[in-house]
C-alpha cells in the first residue's frame, strides 16, 4: 500500500476533517500569516475551522494545538 493510500484510508476512519499532517501544516501557516494575507472575513472563517478541528482533537483552540504540535 502506498503512503497516499494509507493516508486516505486513515482519513475516512477518522472523526477529524483533516489528516494530522494537513492540520499541522495549516496551523503552521496560520501562525506565520501575521498579518493575514487575505480579507478579514476569510481569516475569521479559517480561524473558526481550525478551532473546530482543534476542539475535535481535544485542544482548547488552534493556538493551543499549534504549541502542542510544534
Amino acid at each position: 500500500m502506498s503512503q497516499v493510500q494509507g493516508l486516505q484510508g486513515s482519513q475516512t476512519m477518522s472523526k477529524h476533517n483533516l489528516s494530522a499532517q494537513e492540520f499541522a501544516a495549516l496551523l503552521r501557516w496560520k501562525m506565520l500569516s501575521d498579518p493575514f494575507p487575505g480579507e478579514p472575513l476569510t481569516e475569521d472563517r479559517i480561524t473558526e475551522m481550525l478551532n473546530k478541528e482543534a476542539e475535535s482533537r481535544n485542544y482548547d483552540d488552534w493556538v493551543h494545538a499549534y504549541h502542542e504540535l510544534h
